[in-house]
C-alpha cells in the first residue's frame, strides 16, 4: 500500500500501517500453517492425497511430462523404476505462467515476470525406508521498475523414514522465509521442548517497522513491546526451571513421556534415520557403545532445524546466502555417567547469526535434568558465546509456608533481565524508561521479599523448632551429596564434616544458586573469559557457636565480577563481593545479622523487628534520614550513561515519594503525638514478650559476664535514664573493605526515662 493511499493525521497513518503490516503477517503464518499441516498430516491423509493426484493424472487433469514427450512425438527414455531415481515420466505441471508487458528501451512486449509449479505425482523411494511421498518445486521471476529481474523458487515436500513423517521447505531468493525440517510440535506436559530446553533459534529479517509515528506513540509501543519481551522472558526462564528440577517421580514420568513421543512417531531420532537407510553393517544398534559413562547416540532426536537465507543481490551474489540458523538434538533416554550420577534427560542447540556487516557469530546452549543418588535433582542451563544469558544450575524450590527460602536469605532468584535483548533497536529515551519500570517491578517484588524474609528471620523463639525441621526436610541438595555422587576416589562428604566445636558441618550445606556469565568471544579467541560467578549455599541443619549463641539457619553468597572501565569496557581484574544472611538466638531472644561486602548501597545490619506506625517506619518518622539506592548490580550489560540517568530519575521519584508520606503522617497537635506514643509503645512491649527486642541488660544477662549484669546499667540517680531498658531497632554499617564509610544506630527506650 503506497503512503498516498492512506489518509488521516501522522498516527491514523501509522495506526493503518500497523494493521496492514500484521495482516500480511497473519497471512504468511496462516500460509506456513497449512503447509505444515499438510505435510505432517498422518500418513493415511497424505497417501488419500497422493491417490488423487494419481486419478486426475488418470483422468487427465493433470498434465505430466510424459505426456507432453508422448503429445509431441519424442521417444525419450525417462527412469522409471529405477532404484534411487523419481519417476520423472510422473511429474505434473500444475501452474504455468507468463506475463508480457510492455519497456519503453525496447519495442514490443517484454517478458515481466513468469510462475511455474512443477508436483510429483508418485512417491519416489530414495533407499531404504526413506521414501518423498510428495514433491512440488515451483520458480518464478519478476522484473522491478528498473528492468532488474530477480529469480526466487521454493521446494516443498512430504518426507517418510522408516515410522516417522516429517515436511521439508526449501526456498531460495525468497526474503524472510525459512529453509525447514517441518517436524512434529513436540510438547511435554502441553509446553514445547524448545521453551524447556531453552534453544536458540534462527532469527529471520523481521517485516518493516513503522518509523514515521509522532515521537510519543513511538516511545510509548517501544516500552510497551520491551516491556512484554521482557515478561515473556521470565515465563519462559521459570518454565525451563521447573521442568529441569521435577522430583525423583517427576523425573520417571518425564523419561516415559519421552519414550512415549519416540514411539509414537513424534520425533525423529538417529537410530530411526540410520535404520531407514536399509544398511546392512550400519543399523542404529552401532551407535549404542554399550559403554560405562557413555549414552546411546541411536536415541538422540533432532527436536529443530532452521536455515535462513539471504535474497540474492544483482549487484553482490547470484545465490542467496545463509544468514542464520538453528540446529537442536534432544535426549530420549537416561544417560549414567556413574552410579550416583545421572542425566535423565537433555538437549542442546547451536545456531548461527550474521550481522548488518555480514560477521558471522556461533552461539548456543545446552540444558538438561541432573540426578543425584537418585534422590536429588538438579537442572542445568549452560550457554555458549551466548551474550547476556548466564551458566546456571538451578535447584529444587525449597517452600516454607508457600514461599522460595531462598529469598528470605536475600538470594537473587529473580531471572535476570537482559535489557539489551528485550531493548533492541529502541532509542535511549525508550531504554531508559524500560529501565526504570523493570527496576520498578523488580524492586517491589524484591521489597516483598524482604518482608517475608523479616518475618521468617525474627520468628518467634517458640517457632523455631518447626521451622528448623521444615527446612531439614527440604527437596535441597547437600553438597555432601554432590561429593558423594561425582564417586572420586578418596574424597567423600564425610571430609566436609570437621567435628570441631564451634565450626558447622559443611557437609550438610546446600546449593541455593549457581550463574556463572561469560565474555562474548571474538575473533581473536575462541574460549571467553569470565564475566560474572555467583554462588549461593545455605545451612540445613542448626549451628552451635558456643554456649547458648545458635545459628539455627543462614545462608552466604560469594560474587565474582568483571571490572569496567569508565566507558563500560572490560578490564583484566575482577572484583569480589558476597554477603551472610541468618537467624541467631541468644538464649531465648532472637534477632538477624546481614553481613553485606562490597556491595555498593548495601550495609552490614542487624535485623530488628519493624516498629511502624500506620505501615510508616518509627525510625523514619522520629528523623532517621532514608538511604535510597539503585540496583546497578542488575543491569550489568547497558551503557553506563544510560544506567547513571534512569538511577537518577528512579531515586528522584522515591525520594520525592517518601517525603510526601512522611510529611502527612507527622503528628499534627497531641492527640496525634499521644497516638502514635502509644502505638509505639504497644509494639515494643509485643516484641520484647516474644523475644524479639533485646535490650542492652537481656543481652548482658544472657551472655553472662561474672560480675557484669543489666543492674549495672541501671544508676538509680534522678533524671538518667535505665542504659539496661534500651534497645537497638536499627544497626547499619557500611564498609569499603575494612574503611568505614557510614554508620547509623537507632535506639529506643523500653522503659519510661
Amino acid at each position: 500500500v503506497s503512503p498516498t493511499d492512506l489518509t488521516g493525521t501522522v498516527d491514523d497513518i501509522a495506526t493503518a500501517k500497523n494493521i496492514l503490516l500484521k495482516a500480511t503477517s497473519t497471512q504468511l503464518q496462516t500460509a506456513e500453517r497449512n503447509v505444515r499441516d499438510f505435510f505432517l498430516a498422518p500418513a493415511g491423509d497424505v497417501n488419500a492425497t497422493i491417490k488423487d493426484i494419481a486419478a486426475a493424472v488418470s483422468s487427465g487433469s493433470v498434465l505430466t511430462l510424459g505426456t507432453i514427450l508422448s503429445a509431441v512425438g519424442l521417444s525419450v527414455p525417462l527412469p522409471s523404476g529405477v532404484p534411487g531415481l523419481p519417476d520423472l515420466a510422473s511429474l505434473g505441471l500444475l501452474r504455468f505462467n507468463f506475463y508480457f508487458g510492455s519497456n519503453a528501451s525496447k519495442p514490443g512486449a517484454t517478458l515481466q515476470s513468469f510462475d511455474v509449479t512443477i508436483v510429483m505425482t508418485a512417491p519416489w523411494t530414495i533407499i531404504g525406508q526413506i521414501v518423498v511421498r510428495t514433491l512440488s518445486f515451483s520458480v518464478s521471476m519478476i522484473t522491478d521498475g528498473n528492468g532488474n529481474r530477480a529469480f526466487s523458487g521454493i521446494v516443498q515436500g512430504a518426507i517418510s523414514l522408516k515410522n516417522f513423517n516429517f515436511g521439508l521447505v526449501v526456498p531460495v531468493n525468497i526474503p524472510n522465509r525459512t529453509l525447514q525440517l517441518l517436524l512434529p510440535e513436540v510438547t511435554i506436559g502441553g509446553a514445547q521442548v524448545a521453551d524447556l530446553f531453552g534453544f536458540v533459534k534462527a532469527q529471520s529479517s523481521a517485516l518493516p517497522a513503522i518509523t514515521d509515528t509522532s515521537g510519543a506513540v513511538q516511545q510509548k509501543a517501544q516500552l510497551a513491546n520491551a516491556l512484554a519481551q521482557a515478561e515473556k522472558n521470565a515465563r519462559q526462564y521459570k518454565l525451563m526451571r521447573d521442568f529441569l528440577v521435577q522430583s525423583p517421580d517427576g523425573v520417571a514420568n518425564t523419561n516415559k513421556a519421552l519414550a512415549d513421543i519416540v514411539a509414537s512417531g513424534q520425533l525423529l531420532t538417529i537410530g530411526t534415520f540410520v535404520d531407514s537407510l536399509g544398511l546392512a553393517t550400519f543399523t542404529s544398534a552401532t551407535l549404542d557403545p554399550k559403554i560405562a559413562g557413555l549414552p546411546a547416540f541411536s536415541a538422540f532426536g533432532i527436536a529443530q532445524a532452521d536455515f535462513i537465507f539471504t535474497a540474492a543481490s544483482g549487484t553482490t551474489s547470484a545465490f542467496s546466502t545463509l544468514s542464520s540458523f538453528s540446529i537442536a538434538i534432544m535426549s530420549t533416554q537416561q544417560w549414567s555417567i556413574t552410579s550416583g550420577l545421572v542425566i535423565p534427560y537433555f538437549g542442546f542447540s547451536i545456531g548461527m547469526t550474521t550481522d548488518s556487516y555480514g560477521a558471522r557469530s556461533f552461539s548456543g546452549s545446552i540444558a538438561g535434568s541432573i540426578l543425584l543418588l537418585n534422590k536429588y535433582t538438579l537442572g542445568a542451563y549452560v550457554p555458549f558465546n551466548f551474550p547476556n544469558r548466564k551458566l546456571e544450575f538451578f535447584v529444587p524450590k525449597m517452600l516454607v509456608d508457600g514461599a522460595d527460602v531462598a529469598t528470605f536469605f536475600g538470594i537473587d532468584t529473580f531471572p535476570t533481565i537482559n535489557i539489551p535483548e528485550v531493548t533492541a533497536g529502541l532509542d535511549d529515551f525508550s531504554v531508559n524508561q524500560t529501565i526504570i519500570s523493570l527496576t520498578k517491578a523488580k524492586i517491589a517484588a524484591k521489597s516483598a521479599a524482604r518482608r517475608a524474609a523479616k518475618s521468617f528471620l525474627l520468628t518467634s523463639y517458640s517457632d523455631l523448632q518447626r521451622l528448623s525441621t521444615t527446612i531439614a526436610s527440604l527437596p535441597a541438595v547437600p553438597i555432601g551429596s554432590i561429593v558423594d555422587a561425582l564417586n572420586i576416589p578418596g574424597f567423600t562428604s564425610s571430609m566436609l564434616n570437621p567435628g570441631v566445636q564451634g565450626l558447622p558441618n559443611f557437609a550438610a550445606f546446600a546449593l541455593a544458586n549457581f550463574k556463572v556469565e561469560f565474555l562474548t568471544a571474538n575473533s581473536s579467541s575462541l574460549v571467553s573469559g569470565l564475566k560474572y560467578l555467583t554462588v549461593s549455599v545455605m545451612s540445613t541443619q542448626p549451628w552451635n557457636v558456643i554456649g547458648t549463641l545458635n545459628v539455627p539457619y543462614f545462608a552466604f553468597t560469594i560474587t565474582v565480577q568483571r571490572k569496567t572501565d569508565l566507558f563500560g569496557a572490560y578490564l583484566p581484574a575482577y572484583a569480589f563481593s558476597g554477603s551472610v544472611t541468618g537467624t541467631i538466638t541468644l538464649g531465648s531472644y532472637v534477632f538477624a545479622a546481614y553481613v553485606p561486602f562490597n556491595i555498593p548501597g548495601e550495609k552490614m545490619s542487624l535485623l530488628m523487628p519493624d516498629l511502624t506506625y500506620q505501615n510508616v517506619d518509627v525510625m523514619q518518622l522520629l528523623g532517621l534520614p532514608r538511604t535510597i539506592t539503585f540496583p546497578t548490580q542488575d543491569f550489568p550489560n547497558v551503557d553506563p550513561a544510560l544506567l547513571a540517568n534512569a538511577s537518577s530519575t528512579f531515586i528522584s521519584q522515591l525520594q520525592a515519594d517518601a517525603s510526601n508520606v512522611e510529611a502527612q503522617m507527622r503528628p499534627r497537635n497531641s492527640a496525634d503525638l499521644a497516638a502514635q506514643t502509644l502505638a509505639i509503645r504497644s509494639s515494643l512491649d509485643a516484641a520484647i514478650t516474644a523475644g524479639k527486642l533485646m535490650t542492652i541488660g537481656a543481652a548482658l544477662n544472657e551472655i553472662g559476664i561474672n560480675g557484669f549484669n543489666s543492674n549495672q546499667l541501671s544508676p538509680g540517680v534522678s533524671s538518667l535514664p535505665a542504659l539496661g531498658g534500651m534497645a537497638f531497632p536499627l544497626l547499619d554499617v557500611a564498609l569499603n573493605g575494612t574503611t568505614l564509610l557510614s554508620a547509623s544506630l537507632g535506639m529506643v527506650s523500653t522503659v519510661p526515662w
